[in-house]
């Protein structure tokens, strides 16, 4: 027996929220991020030193080999003057503070806006949020900025006087360029160090925000290919946790239908979507088509065994496979699966496979969200057991199922 679902609800409302559902309280990351719009406008970092115009000094006197010699080092130093004073703006730096900027300001409504879209899990990120925003706010941007000072300060002090040894107002000579060579070689290490201190201050705070970034990133993409899937429906309360490219190795065939494996909290999907060759002249496709098609949709309960494993693969085996591995109960359509993971990791699509089997996926799902799931547990545990017109048995439902078609008498079973 299949679940019979409805027409899809609106986009606003996300997939599978039910109507009239308790609008979320804006978490309190959101209203800092339309502070930190205000602020980050009246909040300016101490300006960089900017790269000067070179003048070149005249060249050393002596014969014409020696003179054209001593004129290339020189030039070459010239250049790696030009890096150096490039370098002292602390591009790098600032791009970096710039991204954390960017990351507190928008993450929040990006999330917000995923949350409307029907990604419910993953309530930790908001928290995660909050705490970078505070620490970005009350402590690390008060200590970056005090040494942005310093730094800058300094820096333009020794750019200043690097660059009057490397302008003398003489000609250039033996002795004057190899000052100027470890002139630069002492410039070269103060900027890095500069460097070095400033991104020990924010580098915890970057690559926190990075790694939320990168999981709604996933989110969106994931909920996007729902969204523009024209079969796949999520059953009310239902929530995506993950979704990965894969190519499904059918019967045990290494070439398969590649598509998105999508796991929700209650079951799994696995959608068709690429491009096949119609027609071809020698090796080259001339006539193609579109493809997109669900051909798995089951209950997670149906998966007995989970495994994820890596394999060579080509001709020499140079390379490997991300592979996971399903045994599923005997009376599901299919007694195994397996599936080459493009994207993602396996082990880690094992892991919350086994999580939504274990129940434990649930602790993720943001709080703001559990009413709607425990209305659609009372609603699986009442489903009837048996069609009431040819009292064939009925096996138990994903939570959220509001009614199925029996496959053997086609009447319509309703949740009581």
């Amino acid at each position: 027996m299949r679940g019979k679902r409805g027409p899809k609800g609106p986009k606003k409302g996300g997939p599978g929220r039910k109507k009239g559902a308790k609008p979320r309280h804006p978490h309190p990351a959101r209203a800092r991020q339309m502070q930190r719009r205000t602020n980050r406008a009246s909040r300016t970092l101490p300006q960089p030193h900017r790269a000067q115009q070179l003048n070149y000094a005249r060249p050393a006197k002596g014969n014409d080999e020696e003179a054209e010699e001593l004129q290339d080092h020189y030039e070459e130093l010239m250049g790696e003057f030009q890096e150096l004073d490039k370098r002292a703006e602390l591009g790098d730096v600032y791009e970096e503070i710039g991204r954390i900027e960017n990351h507190l300001t928008n993450l929040p409504l990006q999330l917000d806006e995923l949350r409307a879209r029907g990604f419910i899990h993953a309530n930790r990120l908001e928290d995660r949020l909050e705490q970078f925003d505070e620490k970005w706010d009350e402590d690390v941007r008060p200590r970056v900025d005090q040494m942005l000072k310093s730094v800058v300060t300094r820096l333009d002090r020794e750019v200043e006087q690097l660059n009057k040894r490397i302008h003398p107002k003489k000609r250039v000579n033996e002795t004057m360029v190899d000052a100027m060579e470890a002139a630069l070689e002492r410039a070269e290490e103060s900027i890095r160090s500069s460097e070095d201190r400033l991104e020990s201050l924010y580098e915890a705070v970057m690559e926190g925000l990075d790694d939320i970034a990168e999981h709604v990133d996933l989110a969106e993409w994931m909920m996007t290919q729902i969204e523009e899937s024209p079969e796949i429906e999520l059953l009310e309360s239902e929530g995506p946790i993950l979704a990965a490219e894969v190519e499904w190795e059918t019967d045990g065939e290494e070439e398969g239908p590649d598509g998105v494996l999508y796991v929700t909290d209650q079951r799994i999907l696995f959608e068709q979507k690429e491009e096949i060759a119609k027609k071809k002249f020698l090796f080259i496709t001339t006539q193609s088509e579109s493809v997109q098609k669900l051909l798995l949709d089951f209950p997670i309960d149906q998966v007995e065994t989970i495994e994820s494993a890596q394999e060579s693969k080509g001709m020499l085996g140079m390379r490997t496979k991300d592979l996971l591995n399903l045994v599923l109960v005997p009376t599901a359509d299919h007694s195994r699966l397996r599936f080459e993971i493009k994207e993602l990791d396996a082990a880690e699509i094992a892991t919350q496979i086994k999580r939504v089997k274990s129940g434990d996926i649930d602790k993720d799902r943001v709080e703001e969200f559990m009413d709607e799931l425990e209305e659609a547990q009372a609603m699986a545990v009442s489903f009837p057991t048996q069609c009431p017109s040819c009292y064939a048995a009925v096996p138990p439902q994903p939570r959220g199922t509001r009614s199925i078609v029996c496959e053997f008498c086609g009447a319509t079973i309703k949740a009581q």
